[in-house]
């Protein structure tokens, strides 16, 4: 269980990117909580997992290429929103005998 109540803490976060830092800066961190997304390096990997965690996601483990990499791919210009048509959203019909 997560102490809310320490100081340092990582809350309510969508999307954390962690490349280019530390195992320094990691240290600084208390707990993480409720964190939809964790992007961080392989070499960060088993000090993120010291770090006490609830309701976190998914962690996306990425090779160690330098901090450059993942600029260069989430290039904002290249990037486009998503937009589903209103019927995908619609609930399923039950298909079958009750």
């Amino acid at each position: 269980m997560v102490d809310v109540y320490q100081e340092n803490g990582i809350t309510n976060v969508g999307f954390l990117e962690l490349t280019g830092k530390s195992p320094e800066d990691l240290s600084g961190i208390s707990y993480l909580e409720n964190v939809g997304v964790i992007l961080i390096p392989e070499s960060l990997h088993a000090t993120l997992m010291e770090i006490p965690q609830k309701n976190v996601g998914l962690i996306v483990t990425v090779p160690d290429l330098g901090y450059d990499w993942w600029r260069q791919l989430v290039d904002r210009s290249r990037l486009h929103t998503v937009a589903f048509s209103p019927s995908f959203f619609h609930p399923r019909q039950r298909i079958g005998s009750n």
